[in-house]
């Protein structure tokens, strides 16, 4: 097994086909290398929490693989894929995802969890919190957060300060993507 399995089984979900994809993690999560079950799960988790191809999304069985795999590999990685799929249940689903996130921020605080944790407090509507959590993740350099930012000022009737934001966007825009690269484009 090898990296260029996992790349496949990525490019698979990429176009839709997610038994391919489904079918390839299966073979990785077999492998006696533990990096190659730990891409079958997270490829697993993937296929599950967006489904395609005649798959419905079963967020239970996308936390399970997610799961899997932070127990392999415990970093902020695993626990923000388990923290995502949490929030996609609803209410149900947040007192588990706020448990990801900690643990998540306590491993690497990234700025992909602060994208999770503005994400958590926009889904209970806590706005002021969401924001807050968005201009972290803007200030340092996620495009996620400007355009989060920019959504909850409107929201909130602050269309002056999300033109404001969405005007800086596009000013520093270049200059993030020049100095940052593509991790200015990672999202939670």
């Amino acid at each position: 097994m090898s990296r260029s399995e996992f790349k496949e089984a990525m490019n698979c979900l990429d176009r839709g086909d997610v038994r391919s994809a489904l079918a390839i993690a299966d073979n990785l999560t077999q492998s006696p290398d533990e990096r190659d079950q730990i891409s079958g799960y997270l490829c697993r988790g993937f296929a599950y929490e967006d489904g395609g191809d005649g798959l419905t999304p079963d967020l239970a069985k996308a936390i399970h693989n997610y799961r899997k795999a932070s127990l392999l590999a415990p970093d902020s990685i695993t626990f923000c894929h388990l923290a995502r799929a949490s929030i996609k249940l609803g209410e149900a689903g947040l007192p588990e995802a706020w448990k990801f996130l900690v643990q998540a921020k306590t491993l690497r605080d990234t700025p992909e969890v602060i994208l999770g944790f503005a994400k958590y407090y926009r889904e209970k509507n806590e706005y002021e919190k969401a924001k807050y959590f968005y201009r972290s993740a803007a200030l340092r350099g996620r495009f996620a957060g400007f355009f989060g930012y920019s959504e909850i000022s409107r929201i909130l009737g602050q269309n002056k300060r999300a033109m404001l934001v969405d005007s800086l966007r596009v000013l520093l825009g270049p200059l993030i993507a020049l100095l940052i690269g593509n991790k200015a484009q990672e999202e939670f």
